[in-house]
């Protein structure tokens, strides 16, 4: 009897493998939060099924002797040992990248360079530290996945707020100082979006846009030469709901990126593996425009080689990337913010 239920475990965890491994492929994928998130934690996944494979294969072994189905248990240790080598060789082979970046690693500005932070805050950083980090940092654009407002639009920031509008002069306090403009949209309750009022005003664009994926701005006098950009918080895959909000946000975020001067940056709820292509519509990935295999952005208490690398920026084809990184310190947030230096072609 405890032969066969050996044999079970190990053709069990033989097949969790091939499940972890073969999810990004198949089209179900789609429609399972469990296989999205095997995608998205694949090497995490694949190093725990490892573990457990070599825990079961020591009990095999001490417990060996006191069976009298030799042949069996021989069989069993062998199926161990080919689900502890598969799994961690494959874990170590997905892995994200092992480096995060510092402040010190980011280039100084230069002219004619676009600085972009990128940073899902889980609600729970205070504005102090948003603006220490810009100062640092000196993007010209910053997009906040995860900060409530109440207004549905760009909005004044000279205004002396009041008590129901106590929120929003946090985001005021950002925008003034820095000498960023603020925008969001009505339907993105929590997306903000700032921009370096060097770049000249801008406004919302409703492009059919899904409730709470996030909302697109463009140039007010429609300037060739500064970008569109796309605030992106994709909604999670979740049990008991799917994965069709997500796929609805998804297609949305992918239409909106489709000119040379688009760009699309936030948290996508979703790895490159997930979404099957380095691609947002016509905008490739900047991390994988460079090269750079990036380390997870989420969730911060894991290691970077095991979290998901779910955060993302996106360029479209008249910019040329110059650097990117993911950030070591998350200040309390589960995410890392994300920073990128771009420059037109």
């Amino acid at each position: 009897m405890i032969q066969r239920i050996y044999i079970a475990l190990a053709v069990i965890l033989l097949g969790i493998f091939l499940l972890i491994v073969v999810a990004p492929v198949v089209s179900v994928f789609y429609n399972l939060p469990i296989l999205f998130l095997f995608t998205a934690f694949q090497s995490l996944f694949l190093f725990f099924t490892g573990l457990i494979s070599a825990v079961l294969l020591v009990t095999t072994i001490i417990f060996a002797k006191n069976t009298s189905c030799y042949k069996a248990m021989q069989i069993t240790r062998y199926l161990l040992i080919s689900c502890v080598v598969l799994c961690v060789g494959f874990s170590f082979a997905t892995a994200n990248s092992f480096r995060l970046s510092s402040l010190e690693d980011i280039p100084a500005p230069e002219k004619e360079t676009i600085r972009i932070l990128s940073w899902n805050t889980d609600k729970v950083v205070d504005e102090k530290t948003i603006i220490e980090l810009a100062q640092k940092t000196r993007p010209d654009i910053i997009v906040l996945p995860e900060e409530p407002q109440p207004f549905t639009s760009s909005f004044d920031c000279s205004f002396v707020p009041t008590a129901d509008t106590e929120h929003v002069g946090r985001l005021c306090e950002i925008g003034t100082s820095l000498n960023m403009n603020v925008y969001f949209w009505e339907q993105a309750s929590e997306q903000t979006l700032f921009i370096s009022k060097k770049f000249g005003d801008y406004q919302p664009v409703n492009l059919n846009t899904p409730p709470f994926a996030g909302f697109f701005v463009s140039p007010k006098y429609l300037d060739e030469d500064m970008p569109d950009i796309t605030v992106v918080h994709l909604q999670r895959p979740e049990f008991g709901i799917g994965t069709s909000w997500w796929q609805k946000h998804w297609k949305w975020a992918q239409s909106s990126c489709n000119t040379p001067y688009s760009i699309a940056v936030g948290d996508f709820n979703a790895t490159n593996l997930n979404m099957r292509s380095d691609f947002l519509g016509k905008c490739k990935d900047i991390a994988s425009s460079l090269g750079i295999k990036s380390p997870g952005t989420w969730h911060s208490m894991l290691p970077a080689f095991w979290g998901a690398a779910i955060d993302h920026i996106y360029i479209g084809s008249a910019y040329v990337p110059i650097w990117y990184g993911v950030l070591s310190e998350s200040y309390g947030s589960g995410h890392r913010p994300i920073f990128a230096v771009i420059k037109k072609h």
